[in-house]
């Protein structure tokens, strides 16, 4: 079977799932189940797709591959319940040390989702003032929370059940522009005790810059376009009403070809050559992309294999504080020549070296065609260095 044919059937299950329709898959073979339960996988939708075959008798306990779907549903339904519980301790720990917090991305999506515990996360996504991150840290560990290094943008804890927690302190860590757009979250957003919620604005502004950062990363998701759809059509977000401050972003042509593709998937309009190249590079990134995409992608802005390396090779000091690995930079940048050079001993003859190589594989079997193919998307979604 044809990868298009597969992501066909996978994109109609997706939309049965928003609309309550049962689309039409035409035939199960276990050749197709397979396959949709590999793309589903890697995209972490895996527990939506089995609802659908199996609650909408797409398959049946006679089928092969039925237990497999539905022990992915039972899996997604006991992550959401870890997960909840998590999320109800963390905001009841805020609250009673009277911190301030605005929940972010899943936890806030998936309550628009026709059935939220499907709607999955790796973690939970919290932001906290900055000057309240001592105060919640200290706080966090005296209930058993372990916690990781301060990062430029968050720091990374994990709860006694073990849910992973990103507790950011400021939004975007490289996208200053978009940053300083939503520098005044904590004054605009709406108070319920101590739970603030992002303003439409905000929320739409914030997501679309993160689902940005992972696209440039090497793809953002199937599942980015599903919170896509809810954030207008089930959060009555759109984006259209707020094309001003979009624009001071610099995410106005991407939020509207991103939205195109939503509008292909849900409303049945016509494919082009543009949504096309779009579609296929989002769903071969998997949920949160890969090493081969990020390399083309870079490769196609600077528009040569040889620039991209030496952009990876002399990583830019704001991007080096971003990382997890030098996050002393933020307090000491003037370290930065230090731990370029280590950097590149760790290239060298440690753990990286094999990583290296494997990005100057790809930069090196990159077909000018290629190239063109990923400059010309760049350019379509506004997102090409000029």
């Amino acid at each position: 079977m044809e990868e298009k044919g597969v992501y066909k059937n996978l994109i109609s299950l997706l939309k049965g799932h928003f609309t309550g329709n049962k689309e039409n898959i035409g035939d199960i073979t276990d050749e197709k189940l397979s396959l949709l339960f590999s793309v589903a996988k890697k995209h972490d939708i895996l527990g939506i797709v089995a609802s659908e075959l199996i609650e909408k008798g797409y398959i049946d306990k006679n089928t092969s591959g039925y237990s497999a779907f539905s022990k992915a549903l039972f899996i997604d339904f006991a992550r959401y319940e870890r997960i909840n519980y998590d999320k109800e301790e963390l905001y009841a720990i805020f609250s009673e040390n009277k911190i301030y917090f605005i929940p972010l991305k899943g936890v806030v999506l998936r309550e628009y989702y026709p059935v939220k515990e499907l709607r999955t996360s790796a973690d939970i996504d919290i932001l906290i003032d900055k000057k309240d991150v001592k105060s919640a840290l200290l706080a966090l560990k005296e209930k058993g929370y372990k916690v990781g290094k301060l990062a430029e943008h968050d720091v990374s804890v994990e709860s006694p059940s073990e849910t992973g927690i990103e507790l950011h302190y400021r939004l975007l860590e490289r996208d200053v522009k978009t940053e300083k757009l939503l520098s005044d979250v904590f004054i605009t957003s709406k108070k319920d005790g101590y739970r603030l919620t992002l303003s439409d604005k905000d929320f739409l502004l914030f997501y679309m810059a993160h689902t940005v950062k992972h696209f440039l990363e090497g793809g953002c998701g199937i599942r980015s376009v599903l919170d896509a759809y809810v954030i207008k059509n089930k959060m009555g977000i759109n984006y259209e009403d707020y094309r001003d401050v979009l624009e001071k972003a610099g995410l106005y042509i991407f939020t509207k070809e991103f939205y195109r593709l939503v509008s292909v998937w849900f409303n049945g309009e016509k494919y082009d050559d543009k949504i096309e190249v779009l579609e296929d590079f989002i769903i071969r990134g998997g949920v949160y992309g890969n090493t081969e995409q990020r390399v083309k992608i870079g490769t196609a802005n600077k528009k040569s294999g040889f620039k991209y390396f030496l952009s990876r090779v002399f990583m830019p000091l704001e991007r080096m504080k971003g990382t997890n690995s030098y996050p002393i930079l933020n307090k000491a940048p003037y370290l930065y020549p230090f731990c370029l050079v280590h950097r590149w001993f760790k290239i060298l003859f440690g753990k990286g070296r094999k990583k290296a190589k494997r990005e100057l594989e790809i930069t090196k079997n990159l077909k000018s065609e290629e190239k063109e193919k990923i400059q010309k998307m760049l350019e379509s979604v506004g997102l090409n260095k000029k």
